[in-house]
């Protein structure tokens, strides 16, 4: 990892002004004195276990910090709470967790600012941000994020103490140096590593100053539980590190399987805890959704707590088994994964490794999505259906599908289902095209006639024979709607075919020109429902986590992020999530979770002002349906008492189709 230098002095003087007065009431003692040449103690750096992720996660709290609970992507882009983030930096480059909280109050506040902007979590540590950097620097975008920032700076921290002897730029210990035009001797490694990430005076008293408040001398002379004995002393290591491990080697995030076949992901674990990993009989050391791991009561082992392997709710659980009886400490196991063959397009999966008897290893977690490459499978690239129509006036459709499967398309096996949902009924149609090759698109034609007033929903599936039978295509399903006028004048003696609107999936094909039918009579159309955005209130989705499959029965943790784009603040408890099945007329969503909505039609409001430019992040569940199917969902943000809709994207809704199997 490249570590750079970093320094801000603007971000410094704010965390100066924010960080004076809000430390903890405890008994007061004679602070010790500040020394630029001696400020941080190795010993102090390198005790990378003197907090737990509880601890952490209690001072949080107890400092009233957001952070506590603050829930956002690590560096690798897994979604953790700040607690386990820093917990998580602190182990891997064995850096005193405590000098990673106080650098989120020296750089941002982070600890006692009641309302962060997220420019400050994006920027939590200030690395790589110089004096004369700007936040959107393109040069600087990849060390933004929370998790980002927090892992580069212990991972700076390291790096300056393991290459001190190799790159210039590093100060060094018995370094003669002038510091804001102070010339001194800098005494040890840590108390050169602050300089070199912040090479100024006013910083590092700063950041003297917070660490004494908080913790104790930094130093480890008084007031702190680091203080290096005369001669080395043989004791039991402490609890936490009996069991840990370190992730050395995995697979891409991103992996890909062909129709029919096995894919794998990989993973390579160290045991650096001091006690052996024991695998009894092959069954005591396997790999486990994370989702399972509160439904079969697993705790961390960091915690203190331990759980019973012989629980009848853990062996009925799906799991991966490792197959070294034991892993001695300095030893590496390999895990590879197998995922069985399916027809889901694409599957996300999030697995940790359970140790019988112990827990599960927090650090060992890992994400991963698997996507199918098909033989036969579609992608809408447009349709014709319009919003709105008269009664009785009839539509000629056109429906254009690109071929993104491995396989051909023949006229005489590949098929378009053209399904009126409202009226229950179907047809089958062949395409245009004698033959569609991979990356060529086909174009299916029909005429739809609404004949009374209703919200007619139309459903567009593509199958491939096999033997006669018509086998679905993993991909490509779409449900289109109209909305049937009541009060229009109707010729029932000659057949209108409406103008021909284009709904455009995508810019991969153009539509070809459909010509119009003439009439022997006019035709008044009714005129289309049309919808305001609350003015002023606008919004743009930044992340989100929405599933393309679920298993049926079971729940997912959603993170949908919003950017305010508009220029109203929204305020505190007046900007509401909302999700349907239908929007027309507004029907509870199909994935409504008890435990964490309001609603089944509303998720949740804002808790704080959010003003133009912030972001804002809801985080629930959702909870599949029992029966399995691709299920359209749609999610809106509604404004005020009169549920005025706010755009989204320039949309009115955001829709998913999330398999359910």
């Amino acid at each position: 990892m490249n570590f750079l230098r970093k320094f801000n002095v603007s971000v410094l003087i704010l965390a100066f002004i924010f960080a004076l007065a809000p430390f903890s009431s405890r008994a007061q003692v004679a602070d010790p004195v500040f020394n630029p040449a001696y400020i941080l103690s190795d010993a102090v750096m390198n005790d990378y276990n003197c907090m737990s992720i509880g601890e952490i996660q209690n001072f949080l709290q107890e400092k009233g910090s957001t952070l506590a609970w603050y829930i956002t992507e690590d560096y690798q882009g897994n979604l953790k709470t700040a607690a386990e983030i820093i917990y998580m930096a602190a182990q891997q480059y064995q850096v005193n967790p405590k000098l990673l909280l106080v650098f989120l109050q020296k750089e941002q506040s982070l600890i006692t600012l009641t309302a962060p902007t997220q420019n400050r979590y994006d920027w939590a540590m200030g690395y790589g941000v110089c004096d004369s950097c700007a936040y959107d620097n393109p040069k600087i975008q990849k060390y933004k994020g929370f998790g980002k920032q927090v892992d580069n700076a212990a991972g700076a921290m390291r790096f300056y103490s393991n290459n001190a002897s190799i790159y210039n730029f590093i100060n060094k210990a018995g370094q003669t140096v002038t510091i804001s035009g102070e010339t001194f001797t800098i005494q040890n490694q840590a108390t050169a590593n602050l300089y070199t990430y912040t090479p100024h005076i006013h910083g590092n008293k700063l950041f003297f100053t917070l660490y004494n408040r908080y913790f104790g001398d930094p130093t480890g002379m008084t007031g702190n539980t680091i203080t290096p004995p005369p001669t080395p002393i043989v004791v039991a290591p402490p609890a936490q590190t009996q069991y840990k491990l370190q992730v050395l080697e995995k697979g891409e995030s991103q992996i890909w399987a062909k129709e029919g076949e096995i894919g794998y992901y990989w993973v390579e674990y160290k045991n650096v805890g001091s006690q052996t990993w024991y695998n009894q009989d092959l069954n005591n050391l396997y790999l486990l959704k994370k989702s399972d791991l509160a439904f079969a009561n697993i705790p961390s082992i960091t915690d203190t707590s331990l759980f019973n392997n012989q629980d009848s709710a853990i062996t009925v659980l799906p799991k991966i088994k490792l197959s070294k009886t034991e892993v001695k400490p300095g030893e590496i196991v390999r895990v590879t994964i197998p995922i069985d063959p399916s027809y889901v397009k694409a599957e996300s999966f999030d697995y940790v490794l359970v140790l019988g008897g112990r827990g599960y290893f927090p650090e060992s977690a890992l994400s991963f999505t698997l996507t199918r490459l098909f033989n036969y499978d579609a992608q809408l690239v447009s349709h014709t259906y319009p919003n709105t129509s008269p009664i009785n006036t009839a539509h000629k459709i056109t429906v254009l599908y690109k071929n993104v499967g491995n396989k051909a398309w023949y006229k005489t096996d590949t098929r378009l289902e053209w399904s009126n949902i409202t009226k229950d009924t179907n047809n089958f149609i062949q395409m245009a095209e004698d033959v569609v090759n991979p990356g060529e698109t086909a174009t299916f034609t029909f005429t739809t006639r609404p004949t009374d007033p209703s919200v007619y929903e139309y459903s567009l599936k593509m199958y491939k024979l096999v033997n006669g039978d018509p086998k679905l295509f993993p991909t490509g399903s779409v449900y289109p709607k109209i909305a049937v006028g009541v009060d229009t004048v109707v010729n029932n003696d000659h057949l209108t075919l409406a103008p021909t609107p284009v709904t455009t999936v995508s810019q991969q094909t153009p539509l070809p020109t459909t010509p119009s039918a003439t009439t022997t009579a006019p035709t008044v159309s009714a005129a289309p429902t049309t919808q305001t955005f609350a003015p002023g209130f606008a919004a743009s989705i930044s992340q989100v986590n929405m599933p393309v499959s679920i298993a049926k029965n079971s729940s997912q943790k959603i993170t949908m992020t919003f950017k305010n784009t508009g220029e109203k603040t929204w305020p505190s408890g007046q900007v509401v999530l909302r999700s349907y099945r239908e929007i027309s007329p507004f029907r509870g969503s199909n994935f409504y979770s008890s435990a964490s909505w309001v609603s089944n039609m509303a998720v949740a409001k804002i808790n704080k002002d959010v003003k133009s430019g912030e972001s804002y992040t809801f985080t629930f569940y959702i909870q599949a349906p029992s029966t399995a199917g691709s299920y359209k969902h749609y999610w809106q943000l509604e404004y005020g008492s009169q549920y005025q809709e706010i755009s989204i994207d320039g949309n009115f809704h955001k829709d998913y189709v999330t398999i359910v199997q």
